[in-house]
């Protein structure tokens, strides 16, 4: 239920780049809430496992 309920919510947000239009705070909450799953599913598929490469010895 969660996740139609945010896929339909970034479906409908309408995008702009005039941030003083009425629904700019609409679309920025989409495109933080997009980037903030990116990089919280990036960390977790990396666990455990260094960022750039191995070890230098």
């Amino acid at each position: 239920m969660f996740t139609a309920n945010f896929v339909y919510t970034l479906n409908t947000a309408m995008m702009t780049t005039d941030l003083s239009a009425w629904y700019a705070k609409t679309m920025i909450l989409s495109f933080l809430t997009i980037i903030f799953l990116l990089g919280y599913g990036f960390k977790i598929s990396i666990t455990n496992q260094p960022l750039f490469g191995g070890r230098t010895d």
